[in-house]
């Protein structure tokens, strides 16, 4: 049964985003404020930049992450050792397994190597 515009607008407007592949630009707008950290409050460094949507972007952003984040768990596309954007796993997670994988692997003389990025 498709759903009609009566019965569910919102939803009949998200299906027609994702059915036409396209989002309007207008909706794409943000309000972009600064959040202090710590340290110097005339350093910019010393800021984080936070984006405020608009409602009807963030539950459309969610829509889609969980449509494709839905794809890629069925279908195993992400290596268990991807802990980025993944809910049920954490970097306590990855240091857990870097721990318990690469030192014995270095206390039995094994070859080891690794590539990490700081973000």
């Amino acid at each position: 049964m498709e759903c009609t515009f009566y019965q569910f607008p919102l939803t009949y407007i998200y299906n027609k985003y994702l059915e036409l592949g396209s989002f309007l630009s207008r909706l794409k707008y943000s309000t972009l404020i600064r959040i202090f950290k710590t340290g110097d409050r005339f350093n910019m460094c010393n800021f984080r930049p936070i984006s405020l949507l608009i409602s009807f972007s963030k539950i459309f952003e969610k829509i889609i992450y969980t449509k494709i984040y839905t794809h890629v768990a069925l279908n195993k596309i992400l290596a268990n050792e991807k802990y980025g954007f993944r809910s049920s796993l954490s970097t306590d997670n990855a240091s857990y397994t870097l721990i318990h994988e690469i030192l014995p692997a270095m206390n039995n003389k094994h070859i080891v190597g690794g590539i990490f990025f700081v973000i």
